[in-house]
């Protein structure tokens, strides 16, 4: 399988997943609910028969038995659970760009995002047999969904691209994130919730879970008390609802996540930003360093080794501000690692995981005054496009 092509020195990390097909292309991949599970205590991982530590997971988290996949043609798919193929529900359309995510309890969300079921039934929760568990509608044109904690799915929605491409726009589009319970009953939205904290958030363009309680996600549109946030990154604690605003370097990224150093400092990495296709750009949003990482071809999702739960222990030092606002940080990252990158697809049948290099990003820890604000020096190294095709996908 061909590697993807790296632009300019090596601060990426590029290794090819390497999928034994059975039938077509990987249309879909996740981790393997069954790796962790989180079930039974939210303080102390179990282990299921086959399953890993976190810190096995580190260091080998991408062996494709660890993946969850659904592969196939438009006449036919099958959903894998490692080597392992289950057939998918006698409804399914084969849909171009398919869901499939683990959920912590162990079983498999699948949504169809095809035209035929958009206003109808189309998403199945799987157990790790097969079995159906519940079947429900999310809506139409979803820009992606994570299982959560607790039996919660998160949708995320940019109605706008909704509405381009043919579909109606539908109210839970509107909240930017609508939370379902395990029957698929809407129980909340992003928006109902942050509004505590005087936060709006619309047209999400990506998203990732980066623990069993949090997301990370890039809206195209934010207001923190009324006022606009320029170039908007929200991560979000769904346990103590809690919202943290950053102002990010550059808007519109087709994918995102986060990457933490030895130390603990956590890094947001955005993919594919506005007029910059194909490269990767990581920024620290307590330090305000940016950093570019470089390019490479064929950008898919977001993706984060799970990592252990963090509910609400405060961040000791700076505060976060968001024009007049002061935001406390509600997240502790110094305890657990989190190994955050992105899935590449070069071709049809092709995946890599890229992430930044051992140590690449420790260099700028170290040396915080000599890239801080380094957004001038990396404009001039990024390959600039200045009609970009952004998020295609959606």
């Amino acid at each position: 399988m061909a590697v993807s092509k790296v632009s300019g020195s090596h601060p990426l990390s590029i290794i090819p997943l390497d999928f034994e097909l059975d039938i077509g292309t990987v249309a879909d991949i996740d981790l393997d609910p069954m790796i962790a599970d989180w079930s039974k205590d939210s303080a102390k991982q179990t282990r299921s028969e086959g399953s890993h530590t976190l810190d096995e997971l580190s260091e080998d988290p991408l062996n494709p038995e660890h993946f969850i996949s659904i592969q196939g043609t438009p006449h036919g798919q099958a959903l894998f659970v490692g080597r392992r193929r289950l057939p998918l529900p006698e409804q399914w359309t084969n849909p171009d760009f398919p869901f499939v995510r683990a959920l912590p309890n162990g079983n498999i969300l699948i949504s169809d995002t095809g035209f035929a079921l958009a206003n109808g039934k189309n998403t199945w929760i799987l157990s790790n047999q097969g079995d159906i568990c519940a079947h429900f509608g999310i809506g139409s044109a979803a820009v992606d969904v994570f299982g959560l904690l607790g039996g919660v799915i998160a949708v995320a929605y940019h109605p706008m691209s909704a509405k381009r491409f043919g579909h109606r726009i539908e109210p839970q589009q509107r909240t930017a994130i609508a939370f379902f319970d395990s029957h698929g009953r809407l129980i909340s939205s992003y928006n109902h919730e942050a509004s505590r904290q005087n936060i709006w958030a619309d047209n999400v363009r990506c998203m990732t879970r980066i623990s069993p309680v949090e997301l990370l996600f890039a809206p195209e549109k934010c207001t923190s008390h009324g006022e606009n946030v320029d170039n908007p990154i929200v991560l979000y604690n769904c346990a103590s609802k809690e919202s943290i605003v950053f102002s990010a370097p550059y808007k519109a990224p087709e994918a995102i996540s986060m990457h933490q150093t030895r130390d603990g400092i956590p890094w947001i990495l955005l993919a594919s930003p506005d007029g910059f296709e194909d490269q990767v750009i990581a920024f620290d949003p307590v330090r305000k360093i940016s950093h570019y990482l470089g390019a490479f071809v064929g950008i898919f999702r977001g993706l984060a080794v799970p990592s252990q739960h963090r509910y609400g222990r405060m961040l000791q030092g700076d505060t976060q501000k968001s024009r007049s606002l002061e935001i406390q940080p509600a997240m502790d990252f110094s305890s657990d690692r989190i190994c955050g990158g992105f899935l590449a697809q070069e071709f049809a049948a092709g995946y890599d995981w890229i992430s930044p290099s051992d140590g690449e990003l420790e260099v700028y820890e170290a040396n915080g005054q000599t890239s801080h604000h380094d957004e001038a020096r990396t404009e001039g190294d990024l390959q600039h496009d200045t009609n970009p095709d952004l998020n295609s996908n959606l």
